[in-house]
């Protein structure tokens, strides 16, 4: 498409809005109506940037705004299709102005949206490094790609002067002292100026950093709350802000306006900035505070601030600023709360994915390489814009070094890491919407011709789509191995310290949690350090991805923020939580709490829980089942999403992950002030394999309770089955290999379950039984009899099935549960106890198990010694629960 089409004057027939049957008029008909060509331009023009967007996105890591500006790019200056029929259809006078008025409408409400998303607290304990970085990022790339554009010597063919300006030269009063040469000069010096001010557009197109581009890229990241993210958070807004008065300014200057209007515009926007902050905020907080608590915000409410939104905006055109400044500051100034939430979470989606494309399809149509013209007129366009091309490229290129330059020099300054001051100017160099209308405003006010146009467009879209696959170089790395030796429970010693995850929705889940807890002894010789993840799905303000809430004061140690919460219950549930696992520690002996917030999408939500286990040590991930018990007692599903989380998590995380299945297992057991004085009866069913070894290392942290009673069930293949494990088969092992490999699994099984016998040999709490079965069948038979346990804990089984447990997995709905933790699930089970299912961290991530236990290496003779002891004496000293040889398959 030309630029010439791009301002052209187009008259329509308000009549001839929808053709009512194409097959009455005909194809060639269709862009002589207007609604008609906006559906066809719709659908086509959507499909294609989604289509590339399929291989764009997951692989490049392109934002959806370079698949937008390519389908425009690609379709409609003749790329790829070079008919000016498919063109006259296609790309019309009377249907693009329609894309472009839809796409400016989209991008003023997410600019809006892009304002209220941001917490603007951002800046709080970095305020020295946000005015360093705000003020480098703007003088040093725009003074530079200045001085770089006249050394270059780009517009030194600028000589357009307004026809107005020459009639003033032409009629100054009869001054004898006005001769030829003055006029020559004032000629000469006009022309300079137009040049100055050319450069000024150039520059500002290289050198501004886009907000709403960069903060949904940090977003996408999780790096929000990161000191690089939010120094490139905190200048950006500040660039973005600059740069549309600069634009204001920029068009009154090279109009040769007199210099009062550029003065008159920058008072203006210090006027409405003080407006928005002291009027507009306060009526917002005021409006907040009426609305119902608890309740979501009504449609009238979140209508009336969209035509607010639509006021803001129209106000600062009459006065001569662009809409777009308006609406960011009106945004900036909306509060934390329900309603900001409200208006991200109803309007977001629409604005973003349907409306806000059109911007950009526009904005690739206005490129014109003159491929639609006839060959001559082609090869000169193409030539031209060789020609330009290695000057305008530079340029771009200087200012993304300038901006680099800004983030390491800010990094020396204040001693921040090398790595996150490039990231830091990585991030700075985010282009969006900002750089495209004032590109745009240079083609509608003569500033560049349509080849200049076309360069430099090129220029910005480069430098787009180069910022986000090297931001995600370099935030996410193969992220190193933080190297400790506890990552599971068999590894860490029953009667030491223990860290570990705990994860929690919303608070029904908050009640087990605590029970578990406390069944797992908390003592000051074996205490419990648990960091208590709050997830909340991120749907409202871009604020901090992870929150660490303050260990200072105990009044306020647990209070999340506000600005980090989504919906508002979300707030309400979060401080419930928050108090909850605070009473718990002030009440328990041996607890330590350390309360987090992670706010991120569900498909990303396992990265944070893992990355979180790591960088704190833990041995353990406790992650709540997906559903909970409902009133009527069946299990009901409170989001797929979340079983989604918990598959992701089982598969990636680096230490031992363990989901709890809660059926009234905090209402079952009588917590009071006093924890101790809680009773509950658990169950382990041990099948052999490290998943169940990991299982028995938990249930020996809780058999030193005074309140838990174990029953510790060993299955045992009958005689007829020798193999009790079936491992993994694999090319190069032979079948003697294999059997040796079951064999030192089945030592590790006796060596841990001998060690546990040992240790409570004593504990009149802890009973052990063995069951002999024969198939999977009698497996099931046994664990349905089993039905006055409080809490069931298995292993996983990580797909390794036993003769025990032959055929389960293929009737398994709940596969992250295993074959025995599905079935304990199961409503054909009869069983309605609690579920613990455990799966053991290994290098592998095979099931195996990594090297031999630490508890296996650290058996004394002594130990060894007493096995023998207690393979002598168990039938006195287990006499409760194990009977002679002849009938040792039956449980008391």
């Amino acid at each position: 498409m030309s630029s010439h089409n791009y301002i052209s004057v187009i008259c329509a027939n308000p009549d001839m809005m929808v053709i009512n049957g194409v097959w009455e008029k005909g194809m060639d008909k269709i862009p002589e109506y207007a609604l008609t060509t906006f559906f066809l331009q719709t659908v086509f023009y959507i499909i294609a940037s989604r289509v590339l967007g399929l291989v764009l996105v997951p692989i490049l890591k392109q934002p959806r705004m370079i698949c937008d500006i390519l389908a425009g790019f690609i379709f409609g200056s003749g790329v790829i299709i070079k008919s000016h029929s498919f063109n006259t259809i296609l790309n019309t006078k009377l249907g693009t102005p329609t894309l472009e008025l839809v796409g400016y409408f989209g991008l003023m409400y997410m600019i809006f949206l892009a304002g209220v998303k941001l917490d603007t607290t951002l800046i709080k304990g970095i305020e020295k490094k946000f005015v360093v970085t705000a003020a480098i990022n703007l003088i040093l790339p725009f003074t530079v790609t200045f001085l770089a554009g006249f050394g270059l010597g780009i517009g030194e063919d600028v000589l357009s002067i307004p026809k107005s300006v020459i009639r003033k030269i032409f009629q100054k009063p009869d001054d004898i002292n006005y001769t030829y040469d003055s006029m020559v000069s004032d000629f000469i010096g006009l022309a300079e100026g137009k040049r100055t001010y050319f450069l000024f557009f150039v520059s500002l197109c290289f050198s501004l950093t886009s907000f709403p581009t960069l903060l949904r890229l940090v977003t996408d990241l999780k790096i929000v709350s990161t000191e690089p993210g939010r120094l490139a958070l905190s200048a950006s807004v500040v660039s973005e802000l600059l740069g549309w008065v600069f634009l204001a300014v920029l068009i009154n200057l090279w109009s040769f306006r007199p210099w009062a209007e550029p003065v008159y515009l920058v008072c203006w926007a210090v006027i409405w900035i003080v407006f928005c902050l002291t009027l507009v905020r306060p009526v917002m907080v005021w409006v907040s505070k009426r609305m119902p608590t608890g309740d979501q915000p009504s449609n009238s409410y979140i209508g009336l601030v969209l035509v607010s939104v639509a006021g803001a905006g129209l106000l600062n055109e009459i006065v001569g600023m662009h809409a777009a400044f308006g609406v960011l500051v009106f945004g900036l100034a909306m509060p934390a709360g329900p309603l900001a939430v409200a208006l991200v979470d109803r309007s977001e989606e629409f604005m973003g994915n349907f409306m806000l494309p059109f911007f950009f399809i526009t904005i690739g149509l206005t490129a014109d390489f003159g491929l639609l013209d006839d060959e001559s007129k082609m090869m000169e366009n193409l030539k031209g814009f060789w020609s330009l091309s290695p000057n305008f490229i530079m340029l771009a290129g200087i200012a993304m070094v300038c901006k680099v330059v800004t983030g390491l020099f800010v990094s020396i300054v204040f001693w921040m890491p090398a790595k996150d001051g490039l990231a830091l100017g990585v991030l700075l160099c985010s282009k969006g919407a900002l750089d495209y209308v004032i590109l745009g405003t240079t083609i509608m006010k003569d500033v560049f011709n349509h080849l200049q146009y076309t360069v430099v467009l090129v220029g910005i879209t480069l430098t787009a789509a180069m910022v986000s696959p090297l931001a995600t170089f370099l935030y996410r790395p193969s992220r190193p191995k933080i190297m400790y030796r506890r990552r599971n429970l068999q590894r860490a010693k029953h009667d030491g310290e223990l860290r570990m995850i705990s994860c929690v929705h919303n608070y029904r889940n908050v009640p087990a949690i605590i029970t578990l807890l406390e069944a797992s002894n908390p003592t000051k010789r074996s205490p419990i350090f648990v960091y208590v993840l709050h997830l909340i799905e991120l749907i409202g303000r871009a604020s901090a991805m992870l929150i660490v809430h303050n260990p200072g004061s105990k009044s306020n140690k647990y209070r999340p923020s506000h600005h980090t919460v989504t919906p508002h219950r979300g707030q309400q549930q979060a401080e419930l939580i928050a108090t909850a696992f605070e009473n718990y520690e002030q009440h328990a002996g041996g607890v330590s709490v350390q309360p987090l917030t992670a706010v991120s999408p569900y498909e990303n939500m396992h990265e944070d829980i893992c990355t979180i286990a790591e960088d704190r040590h833990a041995a353990v991930i406790l992650l709540p089942f997906h559903k909970i018990l409902g009133v009527g007692g069946d299990l009901e599903t409170i989001s797929p999403s979340i079983r989604t989380v918990n598959q992701n998590v089982l598969a990636r995380a680096l230490c031992s992950v363990a989901i709890l299945v809660d059926r009234g297992l905090g209402a079952n057991s009588q917590l009071t002030t006093d924890t101790r004085n809680m009773q509950i009866t658990v169950a382990l069913l041990f099948f052999g394999g490290p998943d169940d070894r990991e299982a028995l290392s938990y249930a020996w942290r809780m058999a030193d309770h005074p309140g838990v009673s174990i029953m510790v069930l060993r299955f045992i293949p009958g005689t007829e089955n020798n193999s009790s494990i079936s491992l993994p088969r694999s090319g190069t092992l032979t079948m003697p290999e294999l059997a040796e490999l079951e064999e030192q699994e089945r030592q590790r099984d006796d060596e841990l379950m001998n060690e546990f016998r040992v240790a409570n040999a004593g504990n009149e709490r802890v009973v052990y039984a063995e069951k002999v079965v024969n198939n999977s069948e009698d497996t099931v038979g046994a664990i349905r009899l089993m039905e006055r346990f409080d809490l069931f804990i298995v292993g996983k089984g990580q797909g390794k099935e036993t003769i025990m447990t032959a055929g389960l997995q293929n009737w398994s709905e709940y596969p992250e549960l295993g074959p025995i933790g599905d079935l304990l699930v199961s409503a054909d089970s009869g069983i309605t106890s609690s579920v613990l299912v455990l799966q053991q961290y290994n290098k592998t991530g095979t099931g195996t198990t990594e090297g031999t236990p630490v508890t296996a290496l650290a058996m004394t003779e002594n130990a060894k010694k007493l096995v023998g002891y207690l393979r002598n004496a168990s039938q006195k000293f287990w006499k409760m629960s194990v009977g002679t040889d002849s009938n040792r398959g039956s449980f008391r």
